[in-house]
């Protein structure tokens, strides 16, 4: 008696029809596989269509272009790559400012036998980073002592 396999279950052995046709599937994908095949009459029809165009193709003469084509970047990686650029430069511009502010200011120094405490790291987005750069600049420029010559 055949009992049908479900729609999911043929999905990945026709996967594994191709993997083997392939020389990329191993033993015992194969066995489960052959198992498949022998209660799975559209399933080995698949298997059989495959292998025959498989075939086709793997005998069939390389075909040269008549003219050049271009494939089209992925807009999608290089977007992604400027914003994390830039994630990245606002980070090191927040990382240096607040490291000067500090120094100058002189907030690193802790008095002595003083527990130091590190802030967790928080993760923000660059228009946050942004705004802090931003106001720290603000700051800055209203902080300004008067020099006396």
């Amino acid at each position: 008696m055949l009992v049908r396999a479900s729609f999911s279950q043929c999905r990945r052995r026709r996967e594994q029809i191709a993997l083997r046709l392939d020389g990329a599937l191993s033993e015992v994908e194969a066995a489960g596989l052959d198992a498949h095949l022998a209660g799975c009459v559209e399933c080995r029809r698949y298997g059989a269509d495959l292998a025959a165009t498989t075939q086709l193709l793997r005998i069939a003469p390389l075909e040269e272009p008549e003219f050049p084509f271009v494939l089209p970047r992925d807009r999608r990686l290089h977007r992604l790559t400027v914003q994390a650029a830039s994630v990245a430069a606002a980070l090191v511009a927040v990382a240096g400012v607040s490291g000067v502010f500090g120094n100058i200011r002189g907030d690193h120094l802790s008095p002595p036998g003083a527990a130091t405490t590190i802030a967790p790291a928080r993760l923000t987005s660059v228009s946050d980073d942004l705004r802090m750069l931003r106001n720290t600049q603000v700051r800055q420029q209203t902080r300004r002592v008067p020099v006396a010559v």
